[in-house]
């Protein structure tokens, strides 16, 4: 019995295998008979990416910013915060480094500054996320009088700098035989017998001067003791009868007077004019004192306002013209003073629904209709957060001959002391090939410019903006101007409109499509600003 049961147990012990087998040809039985294909689905867990960025934040070494490039301050103490509350706080140096998330975004954080950019999306490594600070109180100083050294030309030599370029070897000097105050003064022009072939140009030049974009005053001074022999300047009543006011020809403005192709005036004058630091051009509006007197004493110049320039780096260049006729002219100056004063601000954006994010309206971005195309408020591409304004064609859109535009209007006030607009634009392009014409500095004079019309009347692929009127059409001044481009990233854009303050005006954006239907253009815009600062009563 017992041999039985191992031969039994010893059966069962090789069958086994076999018995696995033949269960695993057998195809797999459903739980419901009428599905034959069941599926079991399990949740999987997907790491999601991370990236490191790391950057610089510095600080605009004027409140809101120069126009003219300063020099870098950095900002200690920033928080860079990012989308899920993570921190990281800039060093000494004003660096920085985290990780974060693809996808989510780094906003920078201090109290009394705003940053551009307002903040980053992060999307793959980025080694040079960098931001600028800007504080409306930052310059908010105390008065910065006699910015000018040597200002009574008592020290000889220095500071003033004796221009003899196109000068006709009637070079400045400094001199003992006249002074308003102290005993020196400077001295331009001709003395009477001394004999010029060519017109002479005799002036000084200051250093190179900014104007903070938050002055309240920024007044130029200075004495000028006049004579001449031109006739009939020479006469003792032709003050009064204002005939020693010669106009300033319009060609003079972006000439350099040192240069040899500079006009020729005709006649004698004494003048103070703005020119730029590095061209020594002179500037739009930038000649303050035109005169031709014999009056043969100390006179006041001034105050003459700078404040047109706040927020520019500039020189003064003051001095004596010559004809090449036998009358002679000349002038000494002294004494010359700017005073510059920063005060407390308030600064704001004027322009409604910057930010795009609410659908526009007649209250804010305009609509010129009516239009073939008209704008479109989208979620195609956007810089913050979801939205932006769409002019123009895309790629997907169906083909019209074709202008877009919307505009808002402003009025900057006439008491303002800093005003710039800013923007996020991504212009798209299917064209073969795209080129710009960029005029990041306006021409601020209506006499010089062209009227830019909406309709695009030079009839070429554009996609641009405006300064215009306060109903849009018609464009007054150029912003920027693209000709088919296709960027894979927004592009940052700013411009200074302090000289247009007291006006009401609009900003306008659009595009033209007037090739074919294989050349379509559109622009984005976002985030579109204009900060305006005035002084706190």
């Amino acid at each position: 019995m017992k041999k039985m049961i191992y031969l039994s147990l010893l059966l069962m012990l090789l069958l086994a295998p076999l018995s696995v087998a033949l269960a695993e040809d057998e195809p797999p039985q459903p739980q419901i008979p009428a599905d034959a294909d069941q599926r079991v689905y399990l949740p999987v867990m997907m790491r999601q990416q991370s990236y490191t960025i790391s950057g610089r934040i510095t600080a605009s070494n004027t409140a809101l910013g120069n126009a003219i490039a300063a020099p870098e301050t950095v900002l200690a103490g920033v928080t860079l915060r990012d989308s899920m509350g993570r921190t990281a706080v800039t060093d000494a140096y004003g660096r920085f480094t985290m990780t974060v998330r693809e996808g989510d975004t780094v906003t920078p954080e201090k109290a009394g500054y705003y940053f551009y950019p307002t903040y980053v999306q992060v999307n793959a490594n980025q080694n040079n996320a960098n931001f600028t600070g800007f504080s409306p109180s930052a310059d908010a100083a105390a008065p910065n009088a006699q910015v000018i050294p040597n200002s009574s030309f008592e020290v000889v030599p220095y500071y003033w700098n004796p221009i003899s370029g196109n000068a006709a070897g009637f070079t400045p000097y400094y001199t003992n035989l006249k002074a308003n105050t102290g005993l020196m003064s400077g001295f331009t022009g001709m003395q009477a017998g001394q004999y010029n072939s060519h017109e002479s140009w005799s002036r000084w030049r200051t250093h190179e001067i900014t104007i903070p974009t938050l002055a309240t005053q920024a007044d130029l001074n200075l004495f000028i003791w006049p004579q001449t022999a031109e006739m009939p300047f020479a006469a003792a009543d032709a003050q009064v009868e204002k005939a020693a006011q010669p106009e300033p020809p319009a060609a003079l403005i972006g000439m350099d007077t040192e240069s040899p192709d500079v006009p020729t005036l005709g006649y004698d004058v004494q003048y103070v004019a703005v020119i730029d630091p590095i061209t020594n051009e002179i500037l739009s509006g930038g000649i303050l004192y035109w005169q031709l007197r014999n009056d043969q004493a100390w006179l006041p110049i001034g105050p003459l306002s700078l404040l047109t320039f706040a927020g520019r780096t500039v020189k003064i260049e003051f001095g004596t013209v010559n004809d090449t006729d036998a009358y002679k002219s000349l002038a000494y100056f002294d004494d010359v003073t700017l005073d510059i004063t920063e005060g407390a601000v308030t600064c704001t954006n004027i322009l409604l629904n910057s930010d795009l994010e609410t659908a526009p309206s007649a209250a804010d971005w305009v609509y010129n209709l009516p239009q073939t195309v008209a704008p479109v408020w989208t979620s195609e591409f956007f810089w913050s957060p979801t939205h932006s304004l769409k002019t123009g064609i895309a790629a997907a859109d169906p083909w019209y001959y074709s202008t877009t535009e919307a505009y808002q209007p402003f009025t900057i006030p006439a008491t303002a002391i800093y005003a710039r607009l800013r923007m996020l634009i991504l212009p798209k392009s299917t064209s073969w090939w795209g080129w710009y014409s960029d005029q990041e500095a306006l021409n601020l004079d209506p006499t010089k410019q062209a009227l830019l019309s909406p309709q695009e009347t030079n009839q070429v692929d554009s996609q641009y903006a405006h300064i215009a009127g306060p109903t849009g059409g018609e464009g007054m001044y150029l912003l920027f101007k693209y000709f088919g481009v296709d960027s894979a990233y927004w592009i940052a854009k700013s411009y200074n409109l302090l000289p247009l303050r007291g006006q009401t005006l609009s900003v306008q954006f659009g595009v033209g499509n007037v090739t074919n239907s294989w050349s379509k253009q559109v622009l984005y815009t976002d985030d579109v600003y204009l900060d305006v600062c005035t002084p706190t009563p």
